[in-house]
């Protein structure tokens, strides 16, 4: 899977830089399930939000208990050892992935959108 995080000009404010993400894979519903759970931030585009993902999916992986981490329309649960990628309104939706995969996934998204915006920004990720 290759994954690359930029930063383009919002539709709606077309002076606002907003972080974007764009996943090659083989599997579509792998693609469209990761790009959900990452993208899906309510309108509110909250570090904070993607911050307690990374929280949530710590302890997951230090705890015998199930963790769930959604949004608006797309949830991640951390599940033996693997995080199941979701649509909220189709239960047939859904992927996983292993928790270190994952991780490294969701700190790197947490960095990119931390990091200034810029159009010349950009990480890649092979995984």
């Amino acid at each position: 899977m290759k994954i690359k995080f930029y930063w383009y000009f919002d539709g709606v404010e077309q002076h606002k830089l907003m972080p974007a993400v764009e996943i090659k894979c083989v599997d579509e519903k792998t693609i469209n399930c990761l790009h959900g759970v990452l993208t899906d931030d309510a309108g509110i585009n909250s570090i904070a939000w993607l911050e307690k993902g990374v929280e949530i999916f710590k302890e997951g992986g230090n705890s015998c208990n199930s963790t769930i981490w959604d949004r608006d329309a797309w949830g991640s649960e951390y599940v033996d050892g693997r995080v199941k990628l979701y649509s909220l309104y189709d239960d047939e939706y859904y992927v996983y992935l292993s928790l270190d995969c994952f991780m490294e996934i969701l700190n790197a998204w947490v960095d990119f959108n931390k990091s200034s915006p810029d159009l010349e920004n950009y990480i890649y990720l092979e995984i």
